[in-house]
């Protein structure tokens, strides 16, 4: 091999060696462009069009150490400890796994079904405990996946056989709850002349004591509450599904089913997807049947999204 060819040779190795480094730069330039920044980080493919010129809330939650969560009084769902005041029901359950994931701790404060969502609008809350989603709602509020879908039935003290279609309340007083899509389609029901007025009681479970105290003939109840309470004080609470309420009288809401929500704004995006992945894994490890057991209910339907669900 002569001298000329020998250095023919060693250029073809360094252009290759070259061609390689620069090849690479450009992989890792590709990557740093593609990569956004701190501020306008997104979540997960179903927010990709959010954006965050600031602190996004999971990271303020990280920073605190815990996630502030507003909560209402509905057993099985939502209520404090008797003795001790901390979080019980299905969602703390799950909101509990919403912590764990981001190696936070918990800390609730609980209040009026009104007074849930102006919390997390003015900052002094993260989330709410679950809520049926409307319009009003979405103009604050960004909702979480649906994790619950519990049906709606009117209910009747158990000696009571007067009600057995919607047409039998047409002169039968109400009561529903505040702030829920029971009182939405108790007010859908009397508009459509079933029913001569509604009681509101302050807390979801509150209908089933005017029931009990003979304020009002019939109550407008989440079957899932309904259960829970049954079960919990029969002696107090004897009475029976009458009918169930069509989905027609829920308005806009079409559904009960539950969501957690979270303040409108593109800062919410990282904390909504850790809320809608980890109901997402509860789901399909099982974890949510045994959130729901824990409370006695076994009915899958209660956490299951119905055919062709779309949130």
């Amino acid at each position: 091999m002569n001298a000329r060819t020998s250095r023919s040779k060693r250029r073809v190795r360094h252009v290759g060696v070259l061609a390689l480094l620069l090849a690479f730069a450009g992989m890792v330039t590709a990557v740093a462009l593609a990569a956004p920044s701190a501020s306008t980080r997104i979540a997960g493919p179903e927010i990709a069009s959010a954006t965050c010129d600031g602190t996004t809330i999971l990271d303020a939650i990280k920073k605190r150490g815990a996630i502030r969560v507003a909560a209402g009084t509905g057993p099985p769902n939502t209520f404090p400890d008797v003795r001790t005041g901390a979080w019980q029901g299905t969602n703390s359950y799950i909101m509990r796994a919403v912590a764990k994931r981001i190696r936070v701790k918990l800390k609730v404060s609980f209040g009026p079904v009104g007074a849930i969502v102006p919390a997390i609008q003015s900052g002094r809350a993260d989330v709410t405990s679950g809520l049926f989603k409307n319009a009003q709602r979405a103009q604050v509020a960004d909702f979480s996946t649906a994790f619950q879908w519990p049906s709606v039935n009117v209910y009747v003290k158990q000696a009571d056989n007067s009600v057995h279609s919607l047409a039998d309340l047409k002169d039968k007083q109400l009561g529903a709850a505040s702030g829920t899509a029971e009182l939405v389609a108790t007010q859908g029901l009397i508009k459509a002349g079933y029913g001569k007025g509604v009681s509101i009681a302050q807390t979801a479970p509150g209908p089933l004591d005017l029931l009990a105290d003979n304020r009002v003939d019939a109550i407008v109840l989440s079957n899932l509450i309904a259960r829970y309470a049954l079960a919990q004080n029969p002696g107090r609470y004897r009475f029976k599904a009458a009918v169930e309420v069509p989905s027609s009288y829920f308005g806009e809401a079409g559904v009960t089913a539950s969501y957690f929500l979270v303040k409108k704004t593109p800062c919410n995006a990282t904390f909504l997807y850790a809320i809608n992945a980890t109901i997402r894994k509860l789901r399909a490890t099982g974890e949510m049947a045994a959130i729901y057991k824990r409370y006695g209910l076994i009915d899958k339907s209660l956490y299951t999204p119905p055919p062709g669900w779309k949130d």
